[in-house]
């Protein structure tokens, strides 16, 4: 690690020990897992802390959205803006837990076996940083033939 540059050795111990950061639990879920064009799906990033209750992380979230569906709404605790470039930042304090949420319409007209995905990258005020992933995916149509015997 002492070979690595400060900001490389931030993201190894983030990506490799991350887990044991303040916001090392915090999770990303989508909802639903399966979807077809003109489906909403919602993306929700749960940031929980293990520090102390009087000791607050202080959280640097951008969220990198799918290319493939379009923002609808968004919730969180505190502000959260979309500067555009399929991108979402928000900052604040995490004191027990925050919740980040975003509704967006899938798109006509995906492939078979299509995934969308979001990532959300988040620091906190230790030096660690943390990414999670969740996606969906058009489920592929499987169709098997039915051989009758006759008798």
């Amino acid at each position: 690690l002492e070979a690595l540059a400060l900001d490389d050795r931030a993201a190894v111990i983030g990506g490799a020990l991350g887990w044991l950061g303040p916001l090392g639990d915090s999770a990303l879920s989508a909802r639903p897992r399966l979807v077809e064009g003109g489906d909403l799906i919602t993306f929700t990033l749960d940031l929980t802390t293990t520090a102390p209750p009087t000791v607050s992380s202080n959280a640097r979230v951008t969220i990198t959205l799918p290319p493939s569906a379009t923002l609808i709404s968004v919730s969180a605790n505190g502000v959260i803006t979309a500067p555009g470039g399929g991108a979402l930042l928000w900052q604040g304090d995490v004191t027990a837990q925050a919740q980040l949420s975003w509704t967006m319409r899938v798109a006509d007209g995906l492939p078979r076996g299509a995934r969308l995905t979001t990532v959300a990258a988040f620091a906190d005020n230790a030096g660690f940083r943390y990414q999670r992933r969740a996606y969906a995916t058009v489920p592929l149509r499987y169709f098997w033939p039915i051989f009758l015997q006759g008798g």
